[in-house]
C-alpha cells in the first residue's frame, strides 16, 4: 500500500483461512494460519508457497501474530481459540521462537 495515498500496490493471495500474522523475509513473506497451525512462506509476486511449517494442534503453542529477527521466527500464544474461548494451553501468555 502506498503510505501517502493508501492505494493498494500489490495483493498476495493466501491459501488457508484465518491468516493471523506475517513476517517480512525478502524476497518472500511468512504468513501464520492459526486455525490450521500452519506457517507458509509465500512468493511476493504470485503467492506461490515456497516453504511450509506445520505445527501440532493441542501440542504446540497457538499461532498469534508473528515477527522475524535475525533469522528466527517469533509468535505468541494468546490462549484464546477461535470463538474467544480459553484454549487451555499451558503456553498461554508466552512468546515462542522457531529457529528457521
Amino acid at each position: 500500500m502506498d503510505a501517502k495515498t493508501f492505494k493498494v500496490i500489490r495483493k498476495v493471495p493466501v491459501h488457508l483461512e484465518r491468516s493471523h500474522g506475517l513476517a517480512w523475509d525478502p524476497p518472500a513473506i511468512w504468513v501464520v494460519h492459526s486455525t490450521d497451525y500452519v506457517i507458509q512462506k509465500l512468493n511476493l509476486s504470485d503467492g506461490k508457497i515456497l516453504d511450509e511449517i506445520k505445527l501440532k494442534k493441542r501440542v504446540d503453542p497457538d499461532l498469534h501474530g508473528m515477527d522475524m529477527y535475525k533469522g528466527k521466527m517469533y509468535y505468541c500464544d494468546a490462549g484464546i481459540a477461535p470463538g474467544a474461548k480459553d484454549n487451555g494451553s499451558p503456553n498461554s501468555g508466552y512468546i515462542c521462537r522457531i529457529d528457521s
